[in-house]
């Protein structure tokens, strides 16, 4: 009797996979059908913007980040949205689900969980919190709903055509950008204007410059992502599938255009993964390849192995010869480099592991926690630690580490019959599968428009931060020739005759290449990089025709997730994405009006100026040019002080005009989101410039307060710290009696301790901590702090020590003089 039950849920299961095969999911009504196509397109949009919007600092703590990706995160909600309610309207009870699903809902469940105990900073930990949920919600949906063979197949055609038409910006980049930013660069001056406008701020020291300049004139291509690692992982997660395609196309139709033109779009992507010069990236996706390509030919063996063995003796006689030239040397020795780096990462990761154990030093707090663990030798400050368990471990704790483990194992176990297909059923489509993978006759209208809409709003994200209207029209140009190549490539990618098995090992790859990036690279948490793995991952389980977990489930089973989607909808729309978007867009107001700010500013710095040459008439009757300074007119010395009054108008307009025009909307800001550290930050800042201008106790003391709630929300940054002691530093400078000299010299010290405190074996912290002391008169602790500053640089490379030459001749001389 058991045994006929369980032979009858096995032909209901096999009737419900039947029919969703069929492309459509059995809608029962035309509303159903309306929906699905809705949220199809939708789905389309996010997979097109995303690799066009930068999403590598999901907690948005650099000042400089984007708002855009919030966005992103908010439409997957509402695709989840739509989802549901496809169910409702649809009778969809079914459900597909494995060991993924329960692995990334514990990764969810810990992230908030050492957000609320553990997480110092919150703003940053919740929004990458948030980012977790939209990417379970991604693979959720697409596991769901995405379940037909020609949806499927469309939807590996939408990636892939995105990750082909990153060639343009790919090459745009190092044909035309990279080197006119070098020539730029050569200039001092005109390089830290790059640095300010890349950054949203000056440089805090000659390391961050010089760091900055190394990274431009390296060549790495990140095209429309923040770095080139990102888009290198990106592009190896496709390749592999784009790879596959050509295959399939040329065992189906044999030495025909439409198979050269899909090798062609395999070897954009590959030309595109090349010019990123990511190590990483590269020797995974290799190395995959070559396992894949051994496993093809594993049944003909004996009919290659005399090929095999050749191509492994002439890569070794050239591997040989290239290693007698310096070239060779260098480009052997680099990635070796490279990984001693990252072993220096993870020891001190695993010590903050040991500290943060159960819960993690919270989400998007690792670089602020990193420092109280670099090695003396480590030069760099990273922000996470280039390995993907490591990083989810120190982040969010032991239990978000077992939660990513139990879903990448999972994963790998339901992929795992992939190994047993025959190489004729990786080429060949059956009968059946080449009829369920058309679209009933028609153009699949939902794709091309949702690709157009994802394309149109990626070409704006990238358009509002540029002021230039020179730059706005050769963005406008990329977009057009990257839109061109999409759709061309959507057109040859939706027809690519792919088996089930054939693209289940294809993206199975790519998630392995990626996955092996991610060992020695970071992007496990951002979305840039993160939506698309676990996208990718869902296709591939889908590909397999995995059965129903619940095919009878009742009514419960069809209408719960909309009310649970709804209130993540909204949940998150109310508490996170109205609140930064608002904050950003009041600040975004405040820096537009920063260049009319800084020349108001700059008529306060001399006395004599157009305006009150014509008032004085000074110049049309001594015939000097409005540059001189007033005091080298002396025959105008009984007119200094109607030139004193202009200024202290100017001084005034210039100090109205900061109230109104930036204080106030970096107000409005605050308001929005109170719990961003770096707005208050930025107050401080121009609470400052306020003071500079126009004196006052209670504008030095709102200064502070701005700088100490910083330092609250945000404990493990010295950015609050730095703040403050530069304010004391400017109180200082224009103290008029010694004792006040001293006492503000002291403050200042107080500040710079702290953040000393924070990072202590940052040499440029010592070395400003030891000209405050200096200053305050504290000539030892001064000498001390000096040849800390000595210590921590002296081990480092010379190209990446902290201190500039100069300062380093300073200590030199001041610490010892026989040094």
């Amino acid at each position: 009797m058991g045994r006929r039950k369980q032979r009858g849920r096995q032909k209901v299961a096999d009737a419900g996979q039947a029919t969703m095969s069929a492309g459509v999911g059995a809608p029962s009504s035309a509303s159903a059908e309306l929906v699905r196509h809705i949220v199809l397109g939708l789905l389309t949009l996010i997979l097109v913007a995303r690799p066009l919007i930068l999403g590598e600092d999901p907690g948005l703590i650099a000042p400089q980040s984007g708002r855009a990706n919030l966005i992103l995160t908010l439409l997957w909600l509402v695709v989840a949205v739509g989802w549901a309610a496809w169910r409702v309207v649809g009778g969809q009870t079914g459900w597909y689900g494995s060991l993924v699903e329960v692995g990334l809902a514990g990764i969810v469940a810990a992230v908030f969980w050492s957000t609320g105990r553990a997480a110092a900073y919150r703003h940053p930990a919740l929004l990458i919190a948030w980012e977790w949920v939209a990417l379970f919600a991604a693979f959720v949906v697409v596991r769901q709903f995405v379940r037909g063979d020609a949806e499927n197949r469309a939807i590996l055609a939408v990636l892939l055509a995105s990750a082909v038409s990153l060639w343009i910006n790919a090459v745009y980049q190092r044909v035309v950008e990279l080197p006119v930013q070098q020539s730029l660069a050569a200039d001092p001056k005109t390089a830290r204007e790059m640095y300010r406008l890349a950054n949203g701020r000056p440089a805090a020291d000659d390391a961050e410059f010089r760091a900055f300049l190394r990274r431009v004139n390296e060549n790495n291509v990140s095209a429309t992502f923040a770095h080139p690692n990102s888009f290198a992982g990106y592009l190896s997660l496709f390749l592999p599938a784009a790879v596959g395609a050509a295959w399939c196309s040329w065992r189906k139709f044999g030495k025909v255009p439409y198979s050269y033109m899909v090798t062609g779009a395999a070897a954009l992507i590959a030309s595109a993964l090349a010019l990123s010069q990511s190590k990483g990236a590269i020797l995974s996706t290799l190395l995959v390849g070559g396992i894949i390509s051994l496993w093809a030919l594993r049944r003909r063996w004996a009919a290659y192995r005399s090929w095999v063995v050749a191509g492994m003796v002439i890569l070794a006689g050239a591997g040989v010869a290239l290693g007698t030239t310096s070239a060779g040397r260098e480009l052997v020795a680099k990635p070796f480099r490279s990984f001693a780096l990252r072993l220096d990462y993870w020891r001190a990761t695993w010590a903050m592991i040991r500290d943060h154990f159960w819960l993690g030093v919270g989400p998007g707090s690792f670089g602020r926690f990193y420092p109280h663990y670099v090695l003396k030798t480590a030069w760099e400050r990273i922000k996470d630690p280039h390995n993907l368990f490591l990083e989810m471990w120190a982040t969010a704790g032991v239990f978000a580490f077992v939660a990513l483990v139990v879903a990448v194992l999972a994963f790998f176990w339901r992929v795992r019959s992939a190994a047993s297909a025959s190489q004729l059923d990786i080429g060949k489509p059956t009968d059946a599968e080449e009829e369920n993978s058309g679209f009933g006759g028609r153009t699949p209208w939902e794709y091309y428009l949702g690709g157009m809409a994802g394309l149109l709003i990626g070409f704006m994200v990238r358009a509002s931060g540029i002021e230039s209207k020179d730059e706005i029209l050769l963005e406008g140009l990329t977009a057009g020739l990257r839109a061109l190549v999409w759709f061309a490539a959507l057109a040859l990618y939706l027809y690519v005759p792919w088996t089930a098995q054939a693209r289940r090992i294809a993206l199975t790859a790519g998630v392995v290449a990626l996955l092996l990036n991610l060992l020695v690279s970071g992007g496990i948490e951002m979305p840039s990089v993160a939506q698309s793995l676990w996208v990718v991952a869902a296709l591939a389980l889908n590909a397999g025709g995995d059965r129903d977990w619940f095919p009878q489930g009742g009514w419960l089973s069809r209408v719960l997730p909309l009310p649970l989607a709804l209130a993540a909808a909204f949940a998150y729309f109310l508490m996170v994405f109205l609140p930064v978007t608002t904050a950003a867009d009041a600040l975004r107001q405040a820096q537009r009006n920063q260049p009319r700010f800084a020349e108001l500013r700059a008529r306060t710095e001399t006395l004599l100026e157009p305006e009150c040459m014509t008032t004085l008439g000074a110049c049309p009757v001594a015939g000097f040019p409005a540059n001189v300074p007033w005091k080298a007119l002396e025959h105008a010395r009984t007119q200094i002080p109607a030139a004193l009054s202009i200024k202290s108008v100017n001084r005034s307009r210039a100090a109205d005009f900061l109230r109104k025009q930036i204080i106030g909307p970096v107000y409005q800001a605050l308001e929005a989101d109170p719990t961003d550290a770096n707005l208050y930050t930025e107050q401080a800042r121009w609470y400052q410039e306020w003071w500079m201008l126009q004196g006052g106790d209670q504008t030095a003391r709102e200064a502070i307060h701005f700088a100490e709630r910083a330092q609250a929300l945000d404990p493990e940054s010295h950015d609050g710290y730095l703040v403050e002691a530069q304010f004391w530093e400017a109180f200082g400078e224009r103290a008029q009696q010694s004792a006040n000299k001293q006492q503000m010299f002291d403050g200042a010290a107080r500040a710079m301790r702290r953040a000393v405190a924070l990072d202590p074996n940052n040499a440029e912290l010592h070395y400003r901590l030891g000209d405050v002391l200096f200053r305050a008169g504290r000539i030892q602790e001064s000498r001390n702090e000096a040849a800390a500053a000595w210590s921590s640089d002296e081990p480092l490379p010379a190209e990446f020590r902290r201190l500039s030459e100069v300062q380093r001749q300073s200590i030199q001389r001041f610490v010892s003089p026989t040094r």
